[in-house]
C-alpha cells in the first residue's frame, strides 16, 4: 500500500479490494500519515483466512498518540470483515514509523466459511417444568476466563431463563460480563439432568456428527469470536447485550470432527492442569485457615496442655478436652511449638482467653490506609495488580503498596478481603493494612475474616464502612513468639500457593497463545505435542 494509491504488488494479500481501499482512504486522510506499507504474512502471500493486516505507517510528525483517532475511524469502516484495532499491537519502530495491526474476522460471504448455525445449536430447546426446584447457575457463578462453574444452587424455575445440560457452553451476553470473558463449560450435572440459569446466558450446544462440545467452548473463548459478539451488542449504555440470533450469522471454517476433538483435548489438558492447581491452592488456603482456627479460635494447644497438666478448662472447651483425654495423640504439634502456649485460661472482657494473651483493639496492632483513585483511562498496563473491593480490576505500571499485603473492601463489596503477595495498587474503594511488623500480617488477615465487616457498615451514616469501626474491634493478641511461628508456617504454605499460581499463569499464557492459532488453523495439531510435553 502507498498513500493515496491502491496496493499494486502482484502478491495475493487476500484483502478484499473494497476493504483495502477503505483502509487506504482512512489512513491517507490523516495529516500525519505520509506513507502506508503492508507487511507481515499478507505482504508475503503466506496468509490464511484470519491473518491480521499489518500496516507500517510513516510520517515525520506521526506519534503513537495518533492511534486513538485512527482506531475510531478504522473501526467505523463498513465492511463484511470485523475490524478491531488493538493498542498493544501498535508501536513505533522509530521516531516516524508506526506499526499498526488490524485484527480481522474474515466474515466474507464465501463458500470456504461455514455458517455457525450448521454446527452449533444456539439456545437449544430444553425443558424444565415450571415450579420445579432444580439446579440453578447465576452469573456470579461464572468466573472470568475460567472453564469451570464455581458454584451451583437449587432454585425454583419460574418459567424464564436459560436451560442447559452437561456438554453445553454458557456464554455471558451482557456487558461487562461478555467483555470480561465469562464463559463456562457445563459438566457438573447428573446424566440427562436439565438445569436453569440467568437470562443473560446464551447456551451453545453441539450438533451430532458435526461438532464437538468442548471445541465449541474454546471457539466461544477465542478472541475473534468474542470480538465479533462484542461488536454486535445492542441496547443502552451499561446494559448492552448481544442478541443470540446475531451469533448464527458468524462464519467460521470448522475443522473436521476428528480435529475438533484433538484441538479440544490439547486446550482441555492445559485447563485441566490449571484447574488442578486451583484446587491445590484452595486446599492449601484451607490448611492455613484451619491452623488459625485451631490456635486462635479454639485454642487447641492450650486445651491440650491444660489436660496434660490436670488443670480445669472452661465449659466451652469441655468437648475438646475430652477428646484430648481419650486421644492425646490428636495433638500433632511438636514440643517446641507447644512450649510457646500457656496451659490455662483466664477470664477477660471477651470471655475465656489463654493466660498471658492481651485483649487489644485492632487499631493498636495495625492501621487501615485508604486506597488511591486510579481511573481506568489513567492506567498504564504493567505487572502490578490494581485492587478494588471486587478484587483485581486490572494492572498498572506502578504500585502504591509493597507486598505482601491485605486489602479490605470499603465501598461496593464491603468487607471483602484479599491477600496479595506482590506489590499492588489499591484504589479508593478499599483499605489496605499498614503494620510495622510484617510477621503479624497472616494473623491480621485471618482475624479480619472472623469479623462481620459488612454489618459494621450498616452502622455508618455514609455508604461503605468506617475504618474506625474495624479498628475498634477487640481481639486476644498472642505473644510475638506465637505470631512468628504462625508466620513461618503460613509463609511456607504461601510459597507453595505462589508456586502453583506461577505455573498456572504460565499455562494460561500458553493456552491463550495456542487457542486462536489452533482454532483458526494457523497452527497444526501435530506441531503442539512437544510444547505440551514440556508444559505438562
Amino acid at each position: 500500500m502507498a498513500k493515496n494509491k491502491p496496493h499494486t504488488t502482484e502478491v495475493d494479500d487476500g484483502i478484499p479490494a473494497e476493504l483495502k481501499q477503505s483502509i487506504i482512504d482512512v489512513l491517507s486522510a490523516h495529516p500525519h500519515v505520509e506513507e502506508i506499507y503492508l507487511t507481515g504474512e499478507r505482504a508475503r502471500g503466506e496468509h490464511h483466512a484470519q491473518s491480521d493486516i499489518q500496516l507500517l505507517l510513516k510520517g515525520e510528525k506521526l506519534t503513537e498518540s495518533d492511534l486513538d483517532e485512527l482506531r475510531e475511524k478504522l473501526e467505523g469502516v463498513e465492511c463484511e470483515w470485523y475490524i478491531d484495532i488493538q493498542r498493544s499491537r501498535a508501536r513505533l519502530f522509530n521516531e516516524n514509523m508506526l506499526l499498526l495491526t488490524v485484527k480481522v474476522d474474515g466474515q466474507v460471504q464465501d463458500a470456504q466459511f461455514d455458517k455457525i448455525s450448521e454446527f452449533i445449536d444456539i439456545n437449544p430447546k430444553r425443558t424444565v417444568k415450571k415450579g420445579t426446584n432444580s439446579k440453578y447457575v447465576s452469573m456470579q457463578c461464572l468466573a472470568e476466563n475460567q472453564r469451570e462453574i464455581t458454584a451451583i444452587e437449587k432454585r425454583e424455575f419460574k418459567g424464564s431463563g436459560s436451560k442447559f445440560q452437561n456438554g453445553d457452553t454458557l456464554l455471558a451476553r451482557i456487558t461487562p460480563c461478555l467483555e470480561n470473558g465469562k464463559t463456562a463449560f457445563v459438566d457438573n450435572l447428573s446424566a440427562n439432568e436439565i438445569a436453569h440459569g440467568s437470562t443473560e446466558f446464551i447456551v451453545m450446544s453441539s450438533i451430532e456428527n458435526k461438532s464437538d462440545n468442548k471445541f465449541i467452548y474454546y471457539l466461544a473463548r477465542s478472541p475473534r469470536f468474542r470480538a465479533y459478539a462484542i461488536a454486535r451488542m445492542e441496547g443502552s449504555s451499561g446494559r448492552q447485550r448481544v442478541p443470540a440470533s446475531t451469533l448464527n450469522a458468524y462464519r467460521f471454517k470448522f475443522p473436521s470432527l476428528k480435529d475438533q476433538r484433538a484441538i479440544a483435548h490439547i486446550l482441555g489438558s492445559l485447563d485441566d492442569k490449571i484447574e488442578l492447581n486451583r484446587k491445590i491452592n484452595k486446599t492449601l488456603e484451607e490448611m492455613a485457615q484451619a491452623i488459625f482456627k485451631s490456635w486462635f479460635i479454639d485454642f487447641d494447644p492450650v486445651v491440650w496442655k491444660a489436660v496434660q497438666a490436670g488443670k480445669d478448662v472452661p465449659e466451652q472447651f469441655h468437648k475438646a478436652a475430652q477428646r484430648y483425654r481419650e486421644q492425646p495423640e490428636r495433638m500433632t504439634l511438636n514440643a517446641e511449638t507447644l512450649d510457646l502456649f500457656p496451659d490455662e485460661f483466664v477470664e477477660s472482657e471477651l470471655g475465656w482467653v489463654p493466660r498471658g494473651w492481651e485483649v487489644k483493639k485492632l487499631g493498636t496492632i495495625f492501621q487501615l490506609r485508604y486506597g488511591k483513585s486510579l481511573k481506568r483511562s489513567s492506567r498504564v498496563n504493567g505487572p502490578f495488580p490494581v485492587y478494588g473491593s471486587g478484587g483485581i480490576t486490572g494492572y498498572h505500571n506502578t504500585f502504591l503498596s509493597e507486598g505482601p499485603g491485605v486489602i479490605v473492601g470499603r465501598k461496593g463489596t464491603v468487607g471483602s478481603l484479599y491477600w496479595e503477595d506482590k506489590p499492588f495498587y489499591p484504589i479508593d474503594t478499599v483499605f489496605y493494612v499498614d503494620v510495622s511488623n510484617p510477621q503479624q500480617l497472616p494473623w491480621i488477615y485471618y482475624t479480619l475474616q472472623t469479623i462481620d465487616i459488612k454489618s459494621l457498615a450498616a452502622d455508618s451514616a455514609v455508604p461503605g464502612v468506617n475504618r474506625h469501626f474495624i479498628l475498634g474491634q477487640k481481639s486476644a493478641s498472642p505473644s510475638s513468639q506465637i505470631l512468628n511461628k504462625f508466620f513461618t508456617i503460613v509463609n511456607t504454605i504461601r510459597k507453595n500457593i505462589n508456586s502453583q499460581s506461577k505455573t498456572s499463569e504460565d499455562l494460561v499464557i500458553l493456552r491463550d497463545t495456542l487457542l486462536p492459532k489452533l482454532i483458526s488453523g494457523e497452527l497444526r495439531i501435530q506441531d503442539v505435542d512437544k510444547v505440551l510435553e514440556n508444559a505438562l
